[in-house]
């Protein structure tokens, strides 16, 4: 029965001499070639991948997720092949390992992936070509890893080294609720 209506329906049309739409696809404008386009810049510590992260994993996801909207015919897997390319030994960012750091919540949820690092590099590096100053939010963020933090690595910037779901050890007399962390990943105890 479906198929014969089907076939009904598009006879209908080609005796009509309508015509099926054709696909159209996407193509990267230079608009789109000048937002991904970050070659002429370079980042202290960017060749030996140690560049000073002052970001957290839930605002990278925020700027990733609103770059790709805004631009619309700029793919996932190209925006990862662009960001890939500050890394320097040969890494590269999959779409498996975006998704997966899309899908993760929290401030510290993904700081060891290399999405996270490679997107922070890239959008650094977008602020610096257009010439932008430093939000609020990173003022904050160089504050607070400064490198003098009690627990700290001792390095500035936000450890991407080391996950963040280690344990915590609370006494037992501690009446508090335990860690909490904050939206710039800090952890303390209430």
């Amino acid at each position: 029965m479906v198929y014969q209506n089907a076939f009904t329906f598009f006879k209908h049309r080609e005796l009509n001499g309508i015509k099926a739409p054709k696909k159209t696809k996407l193509t990267p404008s230079d608009d789109d070639d000048k937002a991904l386009n970050v070659s002429g810049i370079t980042l202290e510590g960017e060749a030996e991948g140690e560049v000073e992260v002052y970001d957290t994993c839930d605002s990278a996801r925020q700027k990733i997720r609103a770059f790709l909207s805004a631009n619309p015919a700029i793919t996932q897997a190209s925006f990862c092949r662009e960001i890939s390319k500050t890394f320097h030994d040969g890494r590269s960012v999959s779409s498996a390992v975006m998704s997966g750091f899309l899908g993760k919540k929290g401030p510290r949820e993904g700081n060891t992936s290399a999405a996270f690092h490679a997107s922070y590099v890239f959008f650094e590096k977008v602020r610096i070509r257009d010439g932008k100053p430093k939000s609020e939010f990173r003022e904050i963020m160089e504050d607070i890893y400064d490198g003098t933090e009690r627990y700290g690595s001792g390095k500035r910037g936000m450890d991407v080294k080391k996950r963040p779901d280690r344990r915590y050890i609370v006494s037992v007399g501690y009446r508090g609720h335990g860690p909490v962390e904050d939206e710039f990943g800090q952890v303390s105890m209430f």
